[in-house]
């Protein structure tokens, strides 16, 4: 398991141009990601990070919010071809923390 931290959010930068700036660094390193998406209970003031392209199936990069167990571990199995990311939000003012995990999550 290895952990990256994306780009300091502050309020010279938007969320989207963090969030920009994290899809193309998916990108270079090559293949198709799901990034599983959860945010701090204090709450998050910008909107959801969480949106697709429309063929999810070929994008390179899929959102998803963090859901239970079960349901993760069901959309975890649909794109397991994928390298399975995890995204910590805590709140605008946050370094949003990512994690790479094993395919074997749910096992």
């Amino acid at each position: 398991m290895s952990v990256y931290k994306t780009t300091r959010q502050d309020h010279s930068l938007a969320w989207q141009v963090q969030r920009a700036k994290l899809i193309q660094q998916l990108k270079k390193e090559g293949g198709q990601h799901l990034l599983i998406v959860s945010y701090s209970p204090k709450g998050v003031v910008h909107p959801p990070w969480e949106y697709n392209e429309a063929d999810l199936d070929q994008a390179k990069v899929i959102w998803a919010r963090q859901m239970d167990r079960v349901q993760n571990c069901k959309l975890m199995e649909y794109f397991k071809n994928r390298h399975l990311w995890f995204l910590e939000i805590e709140g605008d003012q946050s370094i949003p923390k990512l994690t790479l995990h094993s395919a074997n999550v749910c096992q």
